[in-house]
């Protein structure tokens, strides 16, 4: 394969389940990229998809098909791998496009092998090893908000491992490989089929691929991140990751440990939910306040229908409001008391962590001066754990002095809280302790002490030493020091006050403007790791917010397309999609703006749901397999949708249970008009004498050639149709599905009349074996001998009643007196029988018999039986009778006309005889 579509391939790159991978370039672009064509590669797969489908490869194919419109319905995420481009190649095998990102989650964590046997056939850098907690974090949150949309988009992935898990060049995570991805609860999977990968799939899932839901999903992203963090998987007895990265902290572990839980109901729901706790963990471990999720489910803590705290809970959340106004924080020591409230109302100890973190953001956002004070008491406890020493006076001054100025607390209140920061740092109770503020800095302890040996120098010197100038030397060289002291003070003073303002401040300005300001600050560290946090959040928030106002355009184009409007639905503001959003506000009375907002989306919602309304109103009405299949199709999203699924599931019941009973009908009516047919053909049929007669013509003026010479024939008994065969018994044959001819009747009525239209082919290949299948007889054409012999019934007259003819004894080509212009055949038996009893021998259809055409009798048999031999000419055969169409001449019994077999005509038709010497 040299190219597919406009792309050049380069090479393979790889195959999965029913896929092969290609490395293919853009000629235009000169961009790589990876198309993923379908290939069935393992006979295995397709034997495990038989055992519940009757055309295995084409539910591997529909599933590749799915996927690539997963990949399509997911594009908005900055996360999930993009599909440029779906198509098929010439012989209909689909393929896609996706951008080419060859570095996965493998090379950063090695490959899964920790037997001593399968790591000693691997290179050292395809080891299993961890990776830098704060890298394992930010892989996860990215992969988290992946799941996120993926299950809020109705699907669940269920083969999250590391080689789905694609690293483009922005370090960014790329979920993939969505083959196996299905609607929860869904029927598509097969057994045995679309397993997953066993490290990380979850015990329900091994145990059934058909009935995972998002917890299964969350299994796997647990055993992924525990991988990470640790190196190991969690296999048998294993430790909490936090052993291998105590870096994490505790509410991190927890909830890997609760995502990796043998019991999907002690897991998250799913991604939303995960993504919540992760983020309260990611905000414990940076000991900042929680970072929250408009999405996060508190389905836990809020009365049904409403947004209030149950009331149930109301005395946790007053003793942990009380604890945060009068100490600004929840210490160790509260969650004894506090736990204790949270086990009455069935909070565990990450519920309750996660309640706590929950009333502090509510607290916050309705109090400043709480938020201002629960951020003072922070910095206090950074102050206190920064270093192997307790705070400085001066610092501790500082706090005071920033407490004061950005709380509502008073001095007595922030005094006793240092005080009591510094009890807990010495770990001595307040009775041994030294208030902090009972001195000022000009009397420090420093100072003092050197005053004291100026004292002591100045008590046991000479006095000649003692003068006022040594004094006053001695005096300055303290002022210096003091000096030196105070300057250095400042420093650090002002280095600290310009780090707190940046971190009450929070923004990437302020941490930008302390680190060109400070390049030796003391604060260095924190400043970068607060800003790269924040250029994180704000590089997130900025993607969701694209990824938000893409899916605002294609909520509008999609209901614009249903107003008519053509449009691609694309996501973007395009000149056509604003042309059709003006039209719209102008034939709605809205100001015209050409953008999408909320009450343009408001609008077309409103006509969206009406028109829907009524749609659905009148397929209840008509309650059709199409009425409802244009419903889903017009509305594929619809209110709806359930029902009609039901509808056309319940109709295509009915209509399968009335087709088979119409089967049914039409069967026993197929029956029934077939035995009746072939029943008045058997009580139709009468047997003829054996016996002898002049074959020819010998009516002197009126013979004709082919008539003669005239030579006797020896005829056996036989059994001869009383009439010709009518329209009734050919359309049994029809019904039965052995005759494929189907006659025009040319207007004139079906029923008893005599089947037309039909050539002699049609009699010996079709209706003969269908009525001798059915009769169990053994059914002819006459042998010409046969049928005249028949038509004569013992006369040697031109006409069995003698020399005279008319429209009284038969049907020919008279049509005027009381013959009237009726141009057409008769009803069967509508003149009188000759004396065999035989009807229509005589006028109303030529009637075929079984020889060859030859032109005289010179050679012919004399036993009755066909002439079928070499000498004549078989693409030609041998009608008698005259017909409906012809005079009186050609009726005669003894007048001959050859037809050609294959040929059809409105004035031939055949009676059949039974026999058993000539066949």
């Amino acid at each position: 394969m040299q190219s597919i579509g406009k792309y050049k391939i380069l090479k393979e790159l790889g195959s999965g389940s029913f896929g092969f991978v290609y490395l293919a370039q853009d000629p235009k672009l000169h961009v790589d990229v990876a198309i993923k064509v379908f290939k069935v590669k393992d006979a295995t797969l397709l034997s495990q998809v038989t055992s519940v489908s009757n055309d295995p490869e084409r539910v591997l194919k529909q599933r590749f098909i799915d996927e690539a419109r997963s990949l399509r319905k997911l594009a908005a995420n900055p996360y999930i791998v993009q599909m440029y481009e779906f198509d098929e190649l010439e012989d209909g095998t689909p393929y896609y496009v996706m951008p080419f990102i060859q570095h996965t989650l493998v090379n950063e964590i090695g490959k899964d092998a920790f037997s001593q046997g399968a790591l000693a056939e691997l290179p050292q850098d395809q080891h299993p090893k961890k990776i830098a907690s704060t890298q394992a974090i930010y892989y996860l949150k990215q992969l988290t908000q992946a799941l996120c949309f993926v299950h809020q988009n109705g699907l669940v992935h269920r083969d999250i491992k590391p080689a789905n898990i694609l690293i483009n060049d922005q370090n960014q995570v790329q979920l993939s490989d969505f083959g196996i991805a299905k609607l929860p609860l869904s029927e598509h999977s097969q057994t045995g089929f679309g397993m997953g990968s066993k490290n990380y799939m979850s015990p329900e899932q091994q145990e059934s691929a058909k009935h995972v839901k998002p917890a299964s999903d969350i299994y796997s992203l647990g055993v992924l991140a525990y991988r990470m963090l640790t190196g190991h998987l969690p296999v048998g007895r294993f430790q909490d990751p936090i052993e291998y990265a105590p870096e994490i902290g505790q509410p991190l572990n927890d909830l890997i440990l609760l995502a990796i839980s043998q019991n999907a109901t002690q897991r998250p729901d799913d991604g939303a939910t995960f993504l919540a706790a992760l983020n309260h963990a990611i905000a414990y471990q940076e000991n900042s306040l929680p970072v929250t999720d408009d999405n996060e489910d508190t389905a836990v803590w809020v009365a049904p229908s409403s947004s209030q705290i149950k009331p149930e809970l109301t005395p946790l959340e007053n003793k942990i409001v009380t604890l945060l106004i009068t100490q600004g924080e929840i210490k160790a020591t509260d969650l004894t008391l506090l736990q204790v409230l949270g086990d009455i109302n069935q909070l565990d100890k990450s519920g309750l962590n996660t309640f706590i973190a929950h009333i502090i953001q509510q607290q916050c956002a309705n109090s400043s001066e709480l938020q201002a004070f629960i951020l003072w008491v922070n910095t206090v406890n950074k102050q206190f754990s920064a270093g192997p020493q307790m705070p400085s006076n001066a610092e501790i001054n500082i706090l005071l002095e920033v407490g004061l100025s950005t709380t509502n607390k008073t001095t007595e209140q922030l005094k006793t809280l240092l005080e009591t920061k510094q009890q807990e740092y010495l770990g001595a109770s307040s009775q041994n302790q030294t208030n902090f503020f009972t001195n000022n800095l000009l009397k420090a302890s420093w100072i003092k002490s050197f005053l004291s040996k100026i004292r002591l120098v100045k008590n046991t010197l000479p006095k000649k030493l003692l003068s006022l100038g040594l004094f006053a030397i001695a005096l300055m060289g303290l002022i210096a020091m003091y000096g030196q002291y105070n300057k250095h003070r400042n420093t650090i003073n002002s280095d600290k006050q310009a780090w707190v303002q940046a971190k009450k401040n929070n923004t990437i300005e302020n941490y930008k403007a302390y680190l060109q300001k400070r390049p030796k600050g003391n604060y260095l560290n924190e400043a970068k790791k607060s800003l790269t946090h924040l250029l994180e959040k704000t590089e997130i928030l900025a993607a969701s917010q694209v990824s938000l106002r893409q899916q605002q355009i294609i909520n509008a184009q999609r209901q614009l397309i249903q107003q008519g409007f053509q449009l691609d639905l694309n996501g973007k503001l395009d000149l056509r999609t604003k042309g059709a959003i003006e039209i719209f506000e102008k034939n709605e009375n809205l100001v015209i703006t050409g953008n999408v907002d909320a009450l343009l989306l408001k609008k077309l919602a409103e006509i969206y749901q009406q028109k829907e309304s009524q749609l659905w109103h009148k397929v209840q009405q008509e309650h059709s397999m199409v009425a409802y299949q244009e419903y889903k199709t017009t509305f594929p999203q619809g209110l709806y949708v359930s029902q009609a699924i039901n509808a056309i599931k319940q109709l295509t019941i009915e209509i399968k249970n009335s087709e088979k009973h119409e089967q049914q009908l039409q069967e026993k009516k197929r029956q029934q008009v077939v035995e009746q047919a072939t029943n008045e053909l058997l009580n139709n049929l009468l047997t003829l004498p054996s016996g002898k007669f002049s074959m020819g013509c010998n009516q002197g003026v009126e013979c004709k050639e082919r008539e003669g010479p005239v030579h006797t024939v020896f005829i056996n008994t036989f059994r001869v149709m009383a009439t010709e065969v009518t329209f009734t018994l050919w359309d049994a044959c029809v019904i039965s599905g052995d005759c494929s001819m189907q006659p025009k009747d040319e207007g004139w009525s079906r029923g008893n009349r005599p089947v037309i239209g039909i050539s002699y082919l049609d009699i010996v290949e079709q209706f003969i074996p269908w009525l001798n299948k059915t009769t169990g007889e053994v059914f002819s054409l006459p042998s010409e001998a046969q049928w005249e012999y028949a038509a004569k019934a013992g006369s040697n007259a031109q006409y069995a009643w003698g020399t005279d003819i008319d429209c009284l004894k038969a049907r020919f080509s008279q049509f005027s007196g009381i013959c009237g212009n009726d141009r057409k055949t008769s009803l069967v038996r509508s003149f009188t029988p000759n004396d065999f009893g035989l009807y229509d021998m005589y006028g109303n259809v030529w009637e075929w018999t079984k020889d060859c055409w030859h032109n005289n009798y010179q050679g012919a048999p004399s036993d009755g039986s066909a002439w079928a031999n070499a000498s004549g000419n078989c693409d030609a055969g041998v009608i008698r009778g005259g017909s409906w169409l012809n005079q009186a001449s050609f009726l005669r019994a003894t007048f001959r006309s050859r037809y050609n077999r294959s040929q059809r005509s409105n004035a031939n038709g055949f009676r059949l005889v039974i026999n058993t010497q000539y066949k």
